[in-house]
């Protein structure tokens, strides 16, 4: 039996991280991770799968192979792409596991249709939301301000009340006045539209 390790570097769990739970897990399998092949993905995300390190191994993997993988996620870069992939290593009757998941794939069990894909879009919900949650993180340590420039846009428009209104009545244009105070014309539009309800 051939073991596989497929990792990839992700803004939400470091390679070392990756790399301890994949060896958690072997060692309850009671596989040294001596025994497995591991390959790490170095090339950009942004290029078809089939054209990076997965690619070649779903072209040269056979059977009696193990599949494993940290998370789903770690698969590609969209659900799409990761239905794709695990499809494509299914059709080559290899065995996949997902360790976060605890999935166990047989290449001759095909999984009931609903019931997975409520499990694939619950896996990958997690995975955005930890991504989020890590991308935000990092900009607000990097004292980067969120949000539109200057405060909010209700704010900005009551400040200047009386100049928008009487631009307004002289004929000047939303979408200039957007522009002039950093705006949206939606955002314009909803404040004109809530001023003279509140009339």
């Amino acid at each position: 039996m051939r073991f596989v390790i497929y990792m990839r570097e992700m803004p939400s769990v470091s390679l070392l991280e990756i790399q301890r739970i994949v060896r958690d897990d072997l060692r309850k399998r009671k596989i040294a991770p001596t025994q497995a092949e591991w390959y790490f993905e170095n090339e950009p995300m942004r290029k078809n799968w089939q054209d990076r390190t997965m690619g070649r191994l779903c072209r040269e993997i056979t059977e009696e192979t193990v599949f494993i993988v940290s998370e789903f996620s770690q698969l590609g870069k969209s659900m799409i792409e990761c239905l794709d992939i695990l499809s494509t290593l299914l059709e080559k009757k290899v065995e996949v596991i997902f360790i976060k998941e605890d999935w166990l794939f047989h290449p001759f069990e095909i999984p009931r249709t609903g019931e997975f894909l409520s499990k694939i879009v619950d896996s990958h919900r997690d995975y955005l939301s930890r991504l989020t949650t890590t991308s935000l993180g990092r900009v607000r340590r990097a004292g980067i301000k969120l949000g539109r420039k200057g405060g909010p846009m209700a704010n900005i428009l009551n400040k200047n009340k009386e100049e928008v209104t009487t631009m307004l009545e002289n004929g000047v244009t939303q979408k200039f006045i957007a522009g002039k105070f950093d705006v949206s014309e939606a955002s314009l539009s909803y404040w004109l539209k809530t001023k003279s309800e509140k009339k």
